[in-house]
């Protein structure tokens, strides 16, 4: 048997295949704007944060920087806090690297804090400068003795929605491992120079 087809009188001569960019073009032309940005919408990942930072330095210590939003943030690269709104909310920026790119966010950040227990919790709603990612991040961290000072284990969610969903998921894993030792690189410090004060 052949591909051939008997009931034609004759055999046409086949359309050359597109090449793989003339296809992408061909698509992309196909596709309105309002229905890739709706395709762009749909895209959606969550990232689970398991971390465990330690610290040689007493825990009252350690509680007194981490319930500073304004000391948290000078341990944290590429981030900036803003002003406290009236709602106890803070306008704050994280620009972060995934590889080659650079992506910054706005959020608004609340913070609840429970001295006694020495226990927080973080909320933050934001999008990129772009406009076209959202992220919903919850953290919760708590500060607790051990031998060779204090622990801080950090537990958090993340939701991403839009276009630079799949990039954020594909450099998660180091960009997590990456901050978290910068963050406990600076803490460290900090509280080394407070504790020699």
């Amino acid at each position: 048997m052949t591909d051939r087809c008997l009931n034609a009188p004759q055999r046409s001569t086949p359309t050359p295949p597109l090449s793989r960019r003339e296809t992408e073009k061909s698509t992309r032309n196909r596709i309105s704007p309002g229905l890739a940005r709706a395709q762009w919408d749909r895209l959606f990942i969550v990232i689970e944060v398991n971390e465990r930072i330690e610290v040689a330095a007493a825990p009252s210590l350690v509680w007194g920087l981490l319930s500073d939003p304004h000391a948290v943030i000078d341990c944290v690269p590429g981030a900036t806090l803003g002003e406290q709104q009236e709602d106890g909310t803070f306008d704050a920026g994280l620009t972060v690297k995934f590889g080659p790119a650079k992506v910054t966010f706005r959020a608004k950040v609340a913070l609840e804090l429970d001295r006694v227990a020495m226990v927080g919790h973080v909320n933050a709603r934001g999008r990129d400068n772009q406009g076209g990612t959202r992220i919903h991040a919850k953290m919760s961290f708590r500060v607790e003795p051990q031998a060779a000072g204090s622990a801080i284990p950090i537990e958090a969610k993340v939701e991403i929605s839009g276009r630079l969903a799949t990039l954020v998921e594909s450099g998660a894993g180091l960009v997590v491992k990456r901050m978290t030792g910068e963050f406990t690189e600076r803490l460290a410090s900090r509280c080394a120079e407070i504790s020699a004060a």
